[in-house]
């Protein structure tokens, strides 16, 4: 007989993203401040590096908070990724079908030469997806500009149903940029100075931004490769590091505080454990910001006013599943160990 697999049940789910409210980024680091400010001054993207879940990204929605933009443009950069992408992508293989479809439905007695003219009569609007960077410098045009031209379709309906009528600056972000082929940076350096670019299944269409509606670029990367040295040169650089102690607190309690409403006693421990584990126990992989939180919001539900973090249930599995990323981690990890040596000798309350 199969036996039955206990599913440990939480009050409600998680909910992500309210947890990474723009309202709630903690911004204490002054020279991050200064970099963005530069970058604004200067016109020139803000390229920020860190460890993978530090917040780079939410810096870019607390940027457009802070300046009144809406949500930023999000282009998620992939190892497949073309500079063009950046800014729209097109869909040849639909306008060759339409085409031959077209073509089939032709009344007979037309021309041989009616292939190539069914071809050229598919309007080629109707096969572009503009992505962040071309929709932001759209944006900068305004609905009337970009319609005067020929920059919309009907078709595109999901992009003019939030299209401004007047000219709008955004916040760009372009997330994970050293994923791109290494060629992919340095294709898109003079579009991104003139913000600018070419479409060119319309006739090599110039579309240009005024110089006083320049997107706002924020660049993120993981460090995984190098990217090359004129790209850097384009762009304001900040390496964003780890919180210290102090702002690590304000960002959990902002974060996760309220879900430990009753129970601050486990999530001070669960902060303590976690400093500990990050900075002394030489793990090849320690966690990150990113995992406290997932950490913290697995807890958050299932404790107690009063309960000790060494109480919990499942402690051990959540540890490995949400703060351990590696298997020689997960294979050394001596949890009792790791407890006393953060919080003190076990008080027998389990």
């Amino acid at each position: 007989m199969t036996e039955r697999v206990e599913i440990w049940k939480q009050s409600s789910v998680v909910n992500l993203e309210a947890m990474n409210r723009a309202e709630d980024y903690v911004m204490e680091d002054q020279e991050l401040r200064a970099a963005a400010n530069a970058a604004l001054v200067l016109g020139k993207p803000l390229l920020l590096t860190g460890e993978a879940g530090i917040g780079k990204s939410q810096f870019a929605r607390w940027l457009a908070l802070q300046l009144e933009l809406g949500e930023p443009l999000k282009f998620v950069v992939k190892s497949t990724t073309e500079a063009r992408d950046l800014f729209y992508q097109y869909d040849s293989l639909a306008r060759f079908h339409e085409a031959q479809v077209t073509q089939l439905l032709q009344p007979a007695g037309v021309s041989s030469g009616g292939r190539t003219s069914s071809y050229d009569g598919v309007d080629p609007l109707r096969y572009i997806t503009y992505n962040a960077l071309g929709k932001a410098i759209l944006y900068s045009l305004g609905k009337t500009a970009a319609q005067g031209q020929d920059l919309l379709s009907k078709d595109m309906v999901d992009l003019l149903a939030t299209f401004p009528a007047k000219p709008r600056r955004s916040v760009v972000l372009i997330d994970e940029i050293d994923k791109a082929p290494r060629d992919v940076p340095n294709d898109v350096l003079d579009e991104i100075d003139h913000c600018t670019f070419n479409i060119r299944e319309l006739g090599n269409r110039s579309v240009a931004a005024p110089s006083d509606c320049r997107p706002v670029v924020v660049m993120t990367s993981n460090s995984e490769r190098d990217l090359p040295k004129p790209f850097l040169r384009r762009c304001v650089y900040y390496h964003m590091r780890f919180p210290t102690p102090t702002v690590l607190t304000q960002i959990v309690h902002r974060r996760v505080g309220k879900r430990f409403e009753g129970a601050t006693d486990i999530l001070g421990q669960a902060l303590t454990l976690f400093i500990y584990i990050r900075d002394r126990v030489g793990l090849r992989q320690p966690p990150g910001l990113a995992e406290l939180l997932d950490f913290l919001a697995s807890l958050a539900g299932s404790v107690q006013d009063g309960a000790a973090l060494r109480s919990h249930e499942h402690l051990q599995a959540l540890v490995k599943g949400t703060l351990l990323k590696d298997r020689h981690d997960q294979e050394q990890t001596d949890l009792a160990g790791w407890l006393s040596g953060a919080l003190g000798p076990d008080d027998g309350n389990r």
